[in-house]
């Protein structure tokens, strides 16, 4: 069972019948639940497409207003999507942070550190939270379009640190213009 299988699976097995579940891959998935049919929306890009691309083109294709990235290998609590919606009722709000387990060291995180950057410090407690990190985060789509997305021409292991970067903009010309 592959890493991306292993998370659909508990997608599937936690998400209520309204979460759009979107799967983009490059020609590595084959669908065995064929979830294409009825669960999901499949799209399949070119073969060596960027994460980037990938998360930019499911970005587009959502009818929801609010997308959130799952990564291949993560697997969800019972109570996930319904975490933190409640949140996105001001509109001010374009991102929130959820709390994810960094496997390497067990603990609890739920986002980039706000005292550390623009270091990759983490965040362990939602008081410090800069913005959330890319699998663990609800994101406003109206806003992550508005913004041009995620940057095609960055390494993927800069992608947290561009979209904290990216909503601290977006919060300061938000502020600008309410002046």
């Amino acid at each position: 069972e592959s890493a991306l299988e292993t998370t659909l699976i508990s997608v599937l097995e936690s998400r209520d019948r309204d979460v759009e579940l979107i799967i983009v891959h490059s020609g590595d998935y084959e669908d065995p639940y064929e979830l294409a049919h009825d669960e999901a929306v499949v799209l399949e890009t070119e073969q060596g497409s960027s994460l980037s691309e990938r998360l930019n083109l499911a970005a587009r294709t959502a009818c929801s207003p609010i997308v959130q990235v799952v990564l291949p290998g993560t697997t969800l609590e019972a109570s996930w999507s319904d975490e933190g919606l409640s949140r996105f009722d001001d509109d001010a709000t374009h991102a929130v942070s959820l709390p994810i387990r960094d496997a390497s060291t067990d603990r609890v995180v739920f986002g980039m550190n706000a005292e550390q950057l623009p270091h990759r410090g983490m965040a362990f407690s939602t008081d410090s939270v800069a913005v959330p990190l890319l699998a663990g985060s609800r994101i406003r789509r109206r806003s992550l379009l508005k913004l041009g997305g995620w940057s095609e021409m960055i390494s993927e292991s800069l992608l947290d640190l561009e979209l904290t970067l990216l909503m601290r903009s977006w919060a300061a010309m938000l502020r600008a213009s309410s002046i």
